[in-house]
């Protein structure tokens, strides 16, 4: 599969990640999107099922189909495991922690199938938190292989960053799925993707050089929360924002490679 193919596969999902793989080592972008079109595919499968029982068959059904090598791959497997499959078995990444991190992935996914409490902040963040941190691990697995002398910077400037984002998603996701949706909630959400931008932005100088890339995800964050805060939440707020790949113009993205190229976000 090209890559333009696995841009159309990403952007029918979750879109708000895209142009990490955009600034990726063209060597390592085909595998970034991978990880982006699985992500997305993934997050599709609770609005697209009716019945948490048939939500969880599917995320089971990824399991089994990344839980084997490559090479038996039954014919016929659709494109997207077929590279996934060959990202976990590739020899220049950790391939244990790839392979947890991807079932960690799935796991963190497949709990949005059960409901929640709007009054339940904290089960809201430790979701995003585990979302964040499968993501991070991935993209750790991606963009550096075999790893690298400053592991605990790299580790949180990435995990927070995504926790801002996945928090925001999650606020979005909420207001849209539930009729009862409290201030107190989404005060509460946006306060920790602010305090989670603040601290990845702050670790952001010490990271290494290769991890950069996915560090766009601060800016994709404050773009996000600058549109919440602006236009609120829901599906008002929805057709009132605009999307945040129409944001992302020329001069935007330019200064994004710059941003990448200094390592300050």
């Amino acid at each position: 599969m090209d890559h333009d193919t696995w841009i159309g596969e990403y952007t029918q999902g979750c879109r708000h990640l895209w142009p990490i793989a955009v600034f990726s080592p063209p060597r390592r972008r085909r595998a970034m999107l991978a990880l982006l079109a699985f992500d997305a595919e993934l997050r599709r499968i609770p609005h697209k099922v009716k019945e948490p029982m048939l939500g969880a068959m599917r995320y089971q059904w990824w399991r089994d189909m990344l839980g084997g090598a490559s090479g038996d791959m039954p014919v016929g497997s659709p494109p997207l495991v077929r590279a996934l499959a060959g990202i976990l078995d590739d020899p220049t990444l950790p391939g244990g922690l790839a392979r947890a991190s991807a079932a960690a992935l799935i796991d963190a996914a497949q709990d949005k199938l059960t409901p929640v409490s709007p009054a339940d902040v904290d089960l809201l963040k430790n979701r995003a938190t585990a979302v964040a941190r499968a993501q991070g691990a991935l993209m750790r697995c991606i963009l550096m292989g075999g790893g690298s002398d400053n592991l605990d910077v790299n580790e949180d400037a990435l995990f927070h960053a995504l926790r801002a984002l996945e928090a925001l998603a999650g606020l979005s996701e909420r207001a849209l799925g539930e009729k009862a949706f409290g201030e107190p909630l989404k005060a509460a959400l946006l306060a920790c993707a602010e305090e989670a931008i603040v601290t990845a932005a702050a670790l952001s100088a010490g990271v290494d050089k290769k991890l950069r890339p996915a560090l766009v995800a601060i800016t994709l964050g404050r773009l996000v929360l600058f549109d919440v805060r602006k236009h609120g939440v829901g599906a008002g707020a929805l057709r009132r924002s605009r999307p945040l790949c129409a944001r992302l113009t020329p001069w935007r993205l330019t200064r994004l490679g710059w941003a990448v190229w200094r390592g300050r976000f």
